[in-house]
């Protein structure tokens, strides 16, 4: 109810029809969060402010004075961080207000610590029904509850993302966003207190998503090799398939062949066998004809000798 609250006076706000109340609400009460809803990360960042307005006119002042609210409240943030560091390294001791030399030097840290971060991390913009929102990483330092809270909040986004646990065959992308985004906040706060430990942090974080993205590239173009192969192999055992079964009905024809050649051998062998059995017959009955007229022969040429003996024998004409 409260942010809905907010969206709307900061809504008229802009629009350019708020009375001095809800420009004070806006200006004072309002969080800006509420308003410009930004994306979940659990990387730390500062106020967002508008970039580009939505496409309904809206007052340039007005713009302005909710761009310097944000500005303002982040600037009062920082100051109270540092004082109180301060107060925290010299306990019981009241601080005295710090020069214009210590101001000096204190506010070219923090635009070293500002533009480190900027070119580490750049900005978050996301757009909704107001326009486009930006806004850059926080430059405040984290205490040990800032610590317990992002534990508890990266734990909490791991349940309700429902992230895979992590194996050796496969890669949950949420989860290695999730991850990647804790590095990022813990590079964050290391800056903060330390920017030379934080570079060193960033070129590790840089090494590790370089071989990351090699061993996810390696990972991809061995699964895509993989594939084709399995694909050739898939296609060359169908192939194979296709010429053993050609090859089998093959073999099973001229199977069929040959028992037909076989069966043909035998049905003329039974063929030849009686062709010869009948000619053996038949030369059996000639031989035996032909001998039974040889002995006739032969004895019609005995008898023919005697009787023509006897003959001249009978005419005494026999020498």
């Amino acid at each position: 109810m409260q942010a809905s609250n907010a969206a709307a006076a900061a809504t008229a706000y802009l629009d350019g029809g708020a009375d001095d109340a809800t420009a004070n609400t806006v200006q004072k009460n309002v969080r800006l969060e509420d308003i410009a809803k930004p994306p979940v990360s659990l990387l730390a960042y500062g106020e967002p402010f508008l970039v580009a307005p939505a496409s309904r006119k809206v007052d340039g002042e007005a713009l302005h004075n909710l761009n310097a609210h944000s500005a303002v409240n982040s600037s009062a943030r920082r100051k109270q961080t540092r004082l109180r560091r301060q107060q925290a390294k010299t306990p019981g001791v009241s601080v005295p207000p710090p020069t214009t030399a210590h101001l000096s030097k204190s506010d070219a840290h923090q635009d070293y610590l500002n533009d480190l971060l900027r070119h580490m991390f750049a900005n978050q913009e996301w757009t909704n029904e107001m326009g486009t929102w930006s806004r850059a990483v926080l430059t405040e330092p984290a205490g040990r509850g800032d610590v317990q809270r992002l534990q508890e909040w990266f734990e909490e986004n791991l349940e309700r993302s429902q992230a895979r646990r992590g194996d050796a065959y496969a890669i949950c992308p949420v989860r290695e966003q999730l991850f990647s985004s804790l590095f990022d906040e813990l590079i964050r706060q290391i800056t903060v207190e330390c920017p030379e430990r934080g570079l060193l942090l960033l070129r590790l974080r840089d090494q590790l998503r370089m071989t990351m993205a090699h061993f996810v590239e390696t990972t991809e173009s061995a699964t895509e090799f993989g594939t084709h192969q399995s694909v050739a192999f898939d296609d060359k055992t169908r192939e194979l398939s296709t010429r053993e079964q050609k090859l089998l009905d093959e073999v099973s024809a001229l199977k069929a062949k040959v028992r037909s050649l076989e069966d043909l051998q035998l049905e003329l062998e039974r063929e030849h066998a009686e062709r010869a059995r009948e000619q053996f017959r038949r030369h059996s009955y000639s031989t035996k004809k032909l001998k039974r007229q040889l002995e006739w022969l032969e004895n019609f040429k005995n008898n023919h000798r005697r009787q023509s003996m006897l003959s001249q024998l009978n005419k005494g004409t026999l020498p």
